[in-house]
């Protein structure tokens, strides 16, 4: 058994930040609708990609 067992893992993946995954990109959408928007104590990407 190898560590890619039941895992995909010839994906390539970016090597830099995504800004449009921010959760905070999100928060002008909800002020410019009326919307409250809920507090972002922590948000997790679930893809680690290349590391630091």
């Amino acid at each position: 058994m190898t560590w890619t067992s039941g895992y995909v893992a010839d994906i390539g993946y970016t090597y830099g930040y995504c800004n449009e995954l921010n959760p905070l990109r999100v928060k002008p959408a909800f002020l410019n609708n009326g919307l409250v928007f809920p507090e972002v104590g922590a948000a997790c990407e679930l893809g680690f990609g290349q590391g630091p």
